[in-house]
């Protein structure tokens, strides 16, 4: 979870945003109801592309699949 007035700052920084898109998928089930409208900071995959911050995807094996089609499915339409 990245709060919107901190996107400018990562990158300034030149910090690389390592995220692990197909955890959208499994955690949108239950996000919303366990930490509320903070939602809304959370994989923020386009706002990191707009604001010029740099992305690096991942599988996260062995917690989810290896598949790495399933982690660009979840970034493109989260």
């Amino acid at each position: 979870m990245v709060r919107a007035q901190d996107l400018a700052r990562f990158r300034e920084l030149g910090v690389i945003a390592s995220i692990e898109p197909s955890h959208c998928i499994d955690d949108m089930r239950w996000a919303e109801k366990r930490i509320g409208a903070r939602v809304a900071d959370a994989y923020r995959f386009a706002s990191f592309l707009k604001s010029g911050v740099r992305l690096a995807f991942g599988t996260d094996w062995d917690v989810e699949p290896l598949d790495p089609r399933l982690g660009l499915y979840a970034a493109v339409s989260r």
